[in-house]
């Protein structure tokens, strides 16, 4: 699903005090939250899943300069208008692109940056984490521990009934405004795979701090993030804040997705 671009104008941004919105071809456009400057404690420290153990040691991570992450996964309209083709299965103009592996993915923030005259990119794995937790600290959820909350924030195998993907946006926002980010698809990251936070074992942090990816682990994964309308239970561990997942770059499935972060000028 290499595609070019439908239109080779540049487009233009619009400004406002909470964030961007890239105009794309097609009157098509993408709406960008600002995420500000600041730190986080990245993973957790909670215990109750065998899964929990890839999101350890909790660590610092520290962002020098804001930046802006889209207000929803990417949708089909939006990656027909710059890819040129929908290779989703389930489809809908509003719904979350899908059937797309990372290599694509990285494709359409390829092709947008050229677009766009800005730096579009997937986001890394600490700049999702952080965007999603919204300052909420080691809650299961960015909303807090009530399992019972989800189905107001999310889709996920509990409350998608008939099954599939929706349209994005359709459940409350987390608290810096951004949509769907415990549900619906999971979301393809920058970063290279890595068992836990700790590559090495050596009781010290490896992957970065600094809010960048992490490019020097496991090449055969990259990181997903988020839960998912798709995910084989309705024990809903995986759609929380800081719970991971990997897939090989070259895997698609109906069930994964991604957004996109535009770096600061």
């Amino acid at each position: 699903y290499m595609y070019g671009m439908t239109d080779s104008a540049v487009a233009s941004a619009t400004y406002t005090a909470t964030g961007i919105t890239l105009a794309l071809p097609g009157e098509v456009t993408i709406e960008l939250v600002l995420i500000p400057a600041g730190s986080f404690e990245m993973g957790t420290n909670w215990t109750d899943d065998e899964f929990l153990r890839f999101s350890r040691p909790v660590h610092t991570v520290t962002f020098a300069k804001a930046f802006y992450m889209g207000k929803t996964e990417v949708t089909q309209a939006q990656y027909e208008a710059v890819m040129g083709a929908n290779p989703s299965e389930m489809t809908g103009p509003n719904r979350p692109v899908e059937r797309v592996d990372w290599y694509n993915a990285m494709a359409f923030c390829a092709a947008l940056s050229a677009h766009t005259g800005r730096t579009v990119r997937l986001p890394s794995e600490s700049e999702w984490e952080y965007a999603c937790k919204a300052g909420s600290g080691d809650t299961k959820w960015y909303f807090g521990n009530e399992e019972a909350r989800l189905t107001d924030y999310a889709w996920y195998p509990g409350n998608n009934s008939p099954n599939g993907t929706k349209d994005v946006g359709g459940k409350l926002p987390n608290a810096w405004g951004l949509y769907d980010m415990s549900g619906n698809v999971q979301e393809f990251c920058l970063d290279w795979w890595s068992d836990s936070y700790d590559p090495d074992g050596d009781g010290l942090v490896d992957t970065p701090t600094d809010g960048s990816a992490w490019t020097t682990g496991d090449s055969t994964y990259r990181v997903a993030r988020g839960g998912s309308w798709g995910f084989w239970d309705t024990d809903v561990i995986l759609s929380r804040s800081a719970m991971r997942g990997g897939l090989p770059p070259s895997g698609m499935n109906n069930f994964t997705g991604f957004r996109v972060v535009v770096s600061p000028d």
